[in-house]
C-alpha cells in the first residue's frame, strides 16, 4: 500500500468524502483521536428569512459536539464556502469542515467534503 499525505494552503487533509443526505434529515461524523470523540452534526433546513448557503452554529459550545444548521442550500449546481467551517478540535489540532452541497429545495443533498488539520493547540 502506498502512503500519501495531501494539503490545501497550510492544511493538511485528514479525510475527504461524499455522503447524501435528506432533507432535514441530520449528517453526522464522529471522529475520534484516541482522546475522546467529537461529533459533529449537520441539519439541512429552508428558511425564506436567510440567505441562500448560510451556516447557523447551535449557540451552545462544547468541546465534544459541533452541531450546525445548513440554511438554503437549494443551488443543483453546488454551494461552497470561501473558507473552511471551524468545528473543533482534533488530535490536539484544529479541525476545519471544507464542503461543496448540491441539492434542490426539499430534496436529497449531496454532500463534497474535507476534513483539515490546521495549528496546533496549546493547552
Amino acid at each position: 500500500m502506498v502512503a500519501v499525505a495531501m494539503s490545501v494552503g497550510e492544511l493538511d487533509v485528514l479525510e475527504s468524502g461524499s455522503v447524501i443526505g435528506g432533507y432535514e434529515e441530520p449528517i453526522e461524523f464522529v471522529l475520534d483521536d484516541g482522546d475522546g470523540a467529537l461529533t459533529v452534526r449537520f441539519v439541512f433546513k429552508d428558511d425564506d428569512t436567510c440567505a441562500d448557503g448560510q451556516v447557523e452554529p447551535a449557540r451552545e459550545r462544547r468541546t465534544d459536539k459541533f452541531i450546525a444548521a445548513l440554511i438554503n442550500f437549494n443551488n443543483p449546481l453546488g454551494t461552497s464556502a470561501k473558507e473552511p467551517l471551524e468545528v473543533g478540535v482534533y488530535d490536539d489540532r484544529v479541525l476545519y469542515f471544507k464542503y461543496f452541497i448540491f441539492g434542490t429545495k426539499g430534496g436529497s443533498k449531496l454532500v463534497h467534503y474535507t476534513w483539515l488539520l490546521g495549528e496546533s493547540v496549546e493547552e
